[in-house]
């Protein structure tokens, strides 16, 4: 008899086999991952704009004014007069709704909703205030339930 080399079927589909059940472990931990860190980037994002809001504060005297109708520049970083309007990321494909809301001139909480088309549906909501307290309504939609501050999570 010839002394054939290769592989036999069966060793092929045991290995096939073995990279399935990897791969079944692997995909969700990943897709988990890839949420927390757009997760923790929204919240980079929104930590930048409350430093903004604190800044124009101490320059000001107050964090401006509920003002629907005026416009405001491209970049909602720099710019106040973003309350009530949904601040869009600045790259990228969006996976938040940023929104300012805000008491006369005193006081505001920055919220933001995943958007449901995104990877993020299901998430939770985030939001930080004027106060520094930073919540993340873990899967909820909107900012209703337990509050889990973002270090906890």
């Amino acid at each position: 008899m010839k002394d054939i080399k290769g592989f036999t079927l069966i060793e092929l589909m045991i290995v096939l086999a073995i990279v399935a059940v990897i791969a079944a472990i692997a995909y969700p931990s990943y897709q988990n991952y890839i949420k927390r860190t757009y997760r923790a980037e929204t919240q980079s994002t929104m930590m930048e704009i409350a430093q903004k809001l604190q800044s124009y504060k101490l320059v000001n005297g107050d964090y401006g004014k509920n003002n629907s109708t005026s416009s405001y520049a491209t970049n909602p970083l720099i710019n106040p007069n973003i309350y009530g309007k949904t601040v869009s990321p600045q790259s990228g494909s969006a996976r938040y709704n940023l929104i300012i809301t805000s008491a006369p001139s005193s006081s505001w909480i920055l919220t933001a909703t995943p958007i449901s088309t995104s990877g993020q549906n299901g998430d939770g909501v985030l939001t930080i205030t004027d106060t520094g307290t930073q919540c993340w309504y873990k899967g909820k939609d909107d900012a209703t339930g337990t509050c889990l501050s973002w270090i906890d999570k």
